[in-house]
């Protein structure tokens, strides 16, 4: 079972989302927020996954993903960004700091469950590679 943290401000995409992610077997934790889903992070080391929304309220999005990237526990973790539109500089930019994969909204449930288990294969071949080199 992995640990997938889903940062979205709309709470019905938190909900549908989630009941995805639980009918995989796996464990979302949620947050509404950048700031939110810092705290969440440090409460979950086990995070394999982070699904985000570009439009976070407080426009914390780049702070959150450089916050994430910069700790070695999480540069190892999947980074995939929700939006219903994003212009080629800006993602560009999240490419550069660390975005690996983007789902367009609304997302097709089976399309996110694909990304999901996309983002846990990456992780588990991360961590192995990690393992190896220590």
């Amino acid at each position: 079972m992995a640990t997938i943290l889903i940062l979205d401000p709309e709470p019905n995409r938190l909900r549908t989302h989630s009941e995805v992610i639980r009918g995989m077997g796996h464990a979302p934790v949620n947050a509404a927020s950048g700031a939110a889903a810092i705290q969440v992070l440090s409460e979950h080391p086990e995070t394999t996954l982070v699904l985000c929304h570009l439009d976070v309220p407080d426009g914390r999005f780049e702070e959150f993903l450089r916050a994430v990237r910069s700790s070695p526990h999480y540069a190892i973790v999947p980074f995939v960004m929700m939006a219903e539109d994003c212009d080629a500089s800006r993602l560009l930019n999240l490419v550069t700091i660390g975005v690996e994969g983007t789902c367009k909204l609304p997302v097709d449930p089976e399309f996110l469950a694909a990304t999901v288990r996309k983002g846990i294969e990456v992780y588990a071949q991360r961590h192995l590679l990690e393992r190896r080199s220590a």
